[in-house]
C-alpha cells in the first residue's frame, strides 16, 4: 500500500523547525571539523599537498559513488531511513580520528587522518542526492531559495559559538597538550551530528518499500540521457553549467593552500585564525537575506554575473596584507559576502531552472564539478612544485599560485558575462556591481536581519530548546495532532 505522501502548511512548519535543529547540530560540526582539520593535520606535521588533498580527493571519489545512491536506497525503507544511517555512520567516523595521534606515529597518523575525514565526506555526500530529493518533496520548490535562506542563517549564528569555545580551548593548552584539545574537539563534533541524525529521524517520510522500489526501477533508466536531453541541448542551461565548472577550476587552484599558507607561512595563531574564520561566517549571515531577496526579483544569472567580478578578491588579500590583521580580517568579511551571493545564486539556478529529474542532474553537476575543481587543485599543486624547485622556498611557491588563480578567476568573470537569463527584468532593475561596492548586501542584509529577529528571534531561541514550555501555541497544537 502506498503512503500518498502529501506536503501540508503544518506538515511543513513541523518539518522546517527539525530541519533547522537537525542542521544546528550539523553546522557545529561541520565548522568544527572544517576550520579544525587543516590545524590538526598541521600540527601533526602534514605537508601543503597533504593539507591540501583533503580539499577536494574525497570529492571527486564521493561525486562517483553517489552513482549508485539508488542502488542502496533499495535496501532502506524510505529516502528518510537511508539519510538518517548514514548520518550516524558519519557521527561515528570522528571519533577515531580524533585519537590518531594516540594510536600511531609519523606519517601512519597524519594519512590515518587523511582516510577517516575522507572517508566522513564520501559518506555525507554520499547522501546528497537521495537527502536533495527528499527534502524536494517536503517543501515547496518555489520557496525553497527562502527556505534555505532562514535555515542558513539560523545555522550560521549558532555555528559561531563552539568555534569560540574550541579556538579559546586550543589556546588555552597551546603550549601543554595541543593535540588533546584536538581530541575533544573531534569528539564532541561527533556528537553533535548524532544529535542531528536524531532530529532528521522526527521528520517525515515521504515513501514506503513500496513506492521505494518502483522508483529505484525508474531510476535504473539511462540518466545521462535525461542529463543530455535537459542540460547539454539547452544552450542556456550548457553555458551556465560550463560557467560553473570555470569557476571551480579556478576556484580551487588556490584553495588547497589558504589554510595551510596562513597557519604555516604567515603563522597566525589559532585566536587570530578564528577570528578570520568567524568574520567569514558574520559576513554570510549578514547578506543572505538581501542575497535570497535580488536573486527572487533581478534572477540568478545577475547575481552571478556581478558576484563573479570580485572573486579574486581573497587570494589577492593574502598576497598584499598577509600581516595585517585588521585589513585581512575585513577583507575576509567581504569576500564571504560576495561568495554568499554566488553560491546562492548558484543553487537557486540549479533549483528554479532544473525542476524535473532534479536527483539525475544533481548528481552529475556534482561530478563534473568534483572533477573541475580536482583539476584545478591539481594545477595548483603543479606550480607550487615548480615554484617552490625555483625559488627554494614553499611561501614564494604559493604565491605564484595565488597569483595564477587571480589570474583564472577574471577569466571566469569574463566568461560569465556571457550567460543569458530568458527571464524579463523588473522595470527597477539594479546595478548589482554598484550595489556591491556601496555595500548594499551588507546594509539591507543587517536591517532585516535585526527586524527578523525583534520579531521572531524569541520563537527561534525557543525553537532550539528540546522541552520548552513557551513554544509557540501554534506549533504545539500541530504537533501535538500528529503525535495523535
Amino acid at each position: 500500500m502506498s503512503l500518498n505522501f502529501k506536503q501540508t502548511p503544518a506538515q511543513q512548519k513541523i518539518d522546517f523547525k527539525y530541519s533547522v535543529l537537525d542542521g544546528i547540530f550539523w553546522a557545529m560540526m561541520f565548522y568544527l571539523t572544517s576550520v579544525f582539520l587543516a590545524p590538526y593535520l598541521i600540527k601533526l606535521g602534514a605537508s601543503s599537498f597533504e593539507v591540501g588533498l583533503l580539499s577536494y580527493a574525497p570529492l571527486l571519489i564521493a561525486a562517483i559513488v553517489c552513482f549508485f545512491s539508488y542502488d542502496v536506497l533499495r535496501f532502506f525503507n524510505s529516502k528518510k531511513q537511508m539519510v538518517v544511517f548514514f548520518v550516524m555512520v558519519h557521527a561515528i567516523l570522528w571519533i577515531p580520528l580524533g585519537f590518531s595521534h594516540l594510536l600511531f606515529s609519523g606519517k601512519t597518523q597524519i594519512w590515518f587522518v587523511l582516510i577517516l575525514a575522507s572517508f566522513a565526506t564520501i559518506v555525507s555526500q554520499f547522501n546528497g542526492p537521495v537527502y536533495t530529493d527528499w527534502i524536494g518533496k517536503l517543501f515547496n520548490l518555489k520557496r525553497i531559495g527562502n527556505y534555505n535562506a532562514r535555515k542558513s542563517i539560523i545555522l550560521q549564528i549558532i555555528s559561531i559559538i563552539p568555534l569560540i569555545l574550541a579556538g579559546y580551548l586550543l589556546q588555552a593548552i597551546n603550549n601543554k597538550d595541543t593535540l588533546m584539545g584536538f581530541t575533544i574537539i573531534f569528539i564532541f563534533a561527533g556528537f553533535c551530528r548524532f544529535i542531528s541524525g536524531l532530529y532528521l529521524n522526527t521528520m517525515n517520510k515521504t515513501e514506503d518499500k513500496e513506492e521505494i522500489i518502483k522508483e529505484t526501477i525508474h531510476k535504473k533508466k539511462p540518466m545521462f540521457s535525461l542529463f543530455k536531453e535537459e542540460i547539454i541541448k539547452d544552450k542556456t542551461n550548457l553555458y551556465f553549467m560550463v560557467v560553473v565548472l570555470i569557476y571551480y577550476f579556478s576556484l580551487y587552484i588556490t584553495v588547497p593552500y589558504n589554510k595551510f599558507y596562513i597557519l604555516n607561512i604567515i603563522n597566525l595563531s589559532y585566536t587570530k585564525y578564528l577570528t578570520l574564520e568567524i568574520a567569514a561566517i558574520i559576513g554570510v549571515i549578514v547578506s543572505l537575506f538581501y542575497w535570497g531577496k535580488v536573486c527572487d526579483k533581478f534572477g540568478a544569472t545577475k547575481i552571478l554575473k556581478a558576484t563573479m567580478l570580485f572573486l579574486p578578491l581573497y587570494p589577492l588579500a593574502l598576497i598584499i596584507f598577509p600581516y595585517n590583521q585588521v585589513i585581512l580580517t575585513i577583507l575576509v568579511f567581504i569576500d564571504a559576502v560576495i561568495t554568499a551571493g554566488l553560491a546562492l545564486s548558484i543553487t537557486t539556478y540549479i533549483y528554479q531552472k532544473l525542476k524535473q529529474n532534479l536527483i539525475t542532474h544533481y548528481t552529475f553537476v556534482m561530478l563534473f564539478q568534483a572533477v573541475a575543481l580536482t583539476i584545478g587543485a591539481l594545477l595548483g599543486a603543479l606550480i607550487n612544485k615548480i615554484a617552490t624547485d625555483y625559488y627554494g622556498i614553499e611561501s614564494k611557491g604559493i604565491i605564484i599560485v595565488f597569483i595564477v588563480g587571480i589570474f583564472f578567476r577574471i577569466i571566469t568573470a569574463i566568461f560569465t558575462n556571457r550567460i543569458t537569463d530568458k527571464r524579463p527584468l523588473p522595470k527597477d532593475d539594479a546595478n548589482m556591481v554598484i550595489e556591491i561596492i556601496t555595500f548594499r548586501p551588507v546594509i539591507s542584509g543587517a536591517t532585516e536581519l535585526s527586524k527578523a529577529f525583534s520579531k521572531h528571534g524569541q520563537k527561534i531561541t525557543q525553537s532550539v530548546g528540546q522541552k520548552t514550555q513557551q513554544f509557540h501555541k501554534k506549533i504545539t497544537k500541530i504537533l501535538k495532532n500528529t503525535i495523535k
